[in-house]
């Protein structure tokens, strides 16, 4: 259909809309307590005051708003992601004639959100918005509720022109027909808890019948739009009251209304047919990001992932990584890979596929600086398994808010100072009982000959301890051992404590110490760095 909107300035045609029924059927029944007098504010008038609206009655802006918010939304998903509200604001200017005012538009989104038609996300780094319909996708079976094509008329001056009681009769008995040429037949008085499907005074909020009938006799006009010089069919085939007959003979009482929308506004679903949705593409941000991340993608094989799931995979992918350096990309894009490779797929929760990933990395990277400084033992000291991982994460996630080269820095200056504050010599400090590490090697014979030897050399307690765990983790599926098992395992370890480095001074620190508190005391790091 050619518009005179911004459309057509551009040389295209506006095409139909869809809409589905659960959302239609939410927004019309937000007017069972129409007579509730809850109002609600968002915009200011110019002199300052608070502007308020109505939260029970579907105006004109609710339905221009609800009509292009199912225009834009990505068909599969229902979602907006990274606009500005104003990015949606204009598409809807672009389509319709006669287009509301963005504060009207505004105020439409707040009652959406408000009474639960519709949920968003605001991002402060980006100072974008995810916006998500709700009553669009069935969960049952993740496909889109029973819907119609809304006719591009409803983007005209002429429809805007309506009554909203015309209005809202054009898309409730569209809805009803369901894109087919039949008669709907309607109660004058009969309530029913779906507003819609109840008697017209309940839906039109009209309790006098000539009211009624006033209504609908537009209905059945030719549309003129005089100031364009365009004439269009009627919204409506039929449109009437039926009286009631007695004996064969009318009555001056109605007994219910017929409907039926005129040909001309019915249009047939065509699957496949991508312009029932005119989607915006989410803004790109952290372009430098995104192009590193694009060319890692292609250097192995995974272009595939820049477009699968409408590229939101790949934009969710930019904005978890933006702040992390080209080495953890790298990482994370390999990890990615030998996903691929192992499962034929790529990750189906891929936010938290990211996140576990640059953990692994993130961990290994700041204990690795931790380790070539010698202050790992004070991260941790003696404390062993689950215990011990925890210890460590949350070191990991402290030191993580600086750079490595900060961390490495800090690190080699508090070393010092921890060995002359918070060091002994080892026989004061351990035991040969704190070299008992792993339950399934106290299994072994001969393993108190092994701890015994690596207590007496002084072997470093950590360097023993992944000696262990080590080999616990080789053996762990292996219930059983006979001797000769036993007897290789135990010269294996007596083997590997001659390669272990031996210490003189073990960490002897108070019950609440954590070293990153240490440094900070020690001003080796900002209080607060710049993220």
């Amino acid at each position: 259909m050619i518009l005179n909107n911004d459309l057509a300035k551009q040389g295209k045609k506006t095409e139909g809309v869809m809409i589905t029924d659960e959302f239609q059927k939410a927004l019309f029944n937000i007017e069972q307590h129409f007579h509730k007098k809850e109002k609600f504010n968002v915009t200011k008038t110019k002199s300052g005051k608070d502007r308020f609206y109505k939260l029970h009655h579907v105006t004109h802006a609710d339905l221009q708003s609800m009509t292009i918010l199912f225009k834009v939304c990505n068909s599969i998903k229902a979602n907006i992601l990274n606009v500005k509200k104003h990015t949606i604001y204009k598409r809807l200017v672009n389509y319709f004639e006669e287009p509301i005012s963005a504060s009207e538009f505004y105020a439409s989104l707040e009652k959406f959100k408000k009474l639960g038609l519709i949920d968003w996300t605001y991002q402060k780094d980006s100072k974008l918005y995810n916006f998500y319909l709700n009553h669009y996708i069935n969960p049952e079976n993740n496909k889109p509720y029973r819907f119609v094509i809304v006719h591009p008329i409803v983007f005209s001056k002429v429809f805007n022109g309506l009554k909203i009681s015309s209005k809202k009769l054009f898309y409730v008995i569209l809805m009803q027909q369901g894109g087919m040429n039949k008669i709907i037949k309607r109660s004058i008085s009969k309530e029913h808890n779906d507003i819609r499907m109840g008697g017209l005074k309940q839906f039109l909020h009209k309790p006098d019948t000539a009211l009624i009938r006033k209504s609908l006799s537009e209905l059945t006009e030719p549309l003129k739009d005089e100031v364009n010089n365009k004439k269009y069919d009627p919204l409506f085939q039929r449109a009437e009251l039926i009286k009631k007959t007695r004996d064969g003979k009318e009555i001056q009482r109605y007994k219910e209304a017929v409907f039926s929308i005129h040909p001309s506004y019915l249009i047939t679903y065509q699957p496949g047919k991508t312009e029932y949705h005119d989607t915006i593409k989410p803004v790109e941000v952290y372009s430098k990001q995104r192009y590193y991340l694009q060319n890692l993608l292609e250097e192995y094989g995974l272009k595939e992932l820049i477009t699968i799931n409408n590229g939101l995979d790949f934009d969710q992918m930019v904005r978890f990584l933006k702040d992390f350096g080209n080495k953890v990309m790298r990482h994370v894009v390999q990890r990615i890979k030998n996903f691929v490779e192992d499962h034929q797929r790529f990750p189906r929760h891929m936010l938290e596929f990211l996140k576990q990933e640059t953990r692994f990395k993130q961990e290994a990277d700041y204990l690795h600086i931790t380790y070539t400084t010698n202050v790992y033992p004070y991260i941790a000291p003696y404390l062993k398994g689950e215990e011990r991982h925890r210890r460590e994460f949350d070191f990991v996630s402290f030191a993580s808010r600086y750079s490595q080269k900060s961390i490495k820095q800090a690190c080699e200056k508090a070393l010092p100072r921890l060995k002359f504050l918070y060091s002994r010599d080892v026989y004061e400090v351990l035991s040969k009982n704190d070299y008992y590490i792993s339950p399934l090697l106290s299994q072994l014979k001969g393993i108190e000959v092994v701890r015994n030897l690596a207590y007496k050399r002084k072997v470093d307690w950590y360097a023993y301890q992944r000696l262990e765990e080590y080999i616990e983790k080789q053996l762990n599926d292996q219930i059983v051992f006979d001797q000769e098992d036993e007897k290789r395992i135990i010269n294996l370890l007596l083997e590997e404590i001659e390669k272990l480095p031996v210490v003189e001074i073990v960490p002897d620190v108070p019950e609440d110490f954590k070293l990153e508190h240490f440094l900070i005391k020690l001003k080796l790091l900002k209080t607060n760095p710049l993220l």
